[in-house]
């Protein structure tokens, strides 16, 4: 468009929201909410988290001077999976467990009941994923 570098302006991308957002019903709601949330501790939270990894892991690159090959001998035995399951806090690693293989239903539940629960103190709030619970 001739004259729009002339008066910098130009086409911007707008920032959509829905327009309920702008009703004091809406408003209201949002401001009760941010006043809940900042009466939690942060301290309260403990987020739970699975990792896994195999001790056999190598690297498939290496540094050398040019032209010249990077020898390096790995196990054959591909070894085990180990799983790792805790729960991190803003005071650091809590309930920590390990086993072998991979976590299921069953050795999640088993995490839950035998060595979480007994970790956790009243008003602690447990995110897993996209959930979370408060102990009572």
């Amino acid at each position: 468009m001739p004259g729009v570098a002339a008066t910098e302006t130009a086409f911007k991308r707008k920032s959509l929201h829905a327009d309920e957002r702008d009703s004091p019903r809406v408003k209201e709601a949002r401001s009760s909410y941010l006043g809940k949330i900042l009466d939690w501790v942060l301290e309260r939270f403990l987020f739970i988290d699975e990792a896994g990894v195999n001790l056999t892991l190598t690297r498939h690159s290496g540094r050398a001077s040019p032209g010249v090959r990077v020898h390096e001998g790995v196990p054959q035995n591909y070894g085990q999976n180990i799983s790792m399951l805790a729960a991190l806090g803003a005071k650091g690693l809590r309930a920590p467990m390990h086993i072998d293989g991979a976590v299921d239903g069953e050795v999640f539940s088993v995490y839950i009941r035998d060595v979480l629960s007994p970790e956790l103190k009243k008003g602690d709030i447990v995110v897993m994923d996209n959930l979370h619970c408060t102990l009572d």
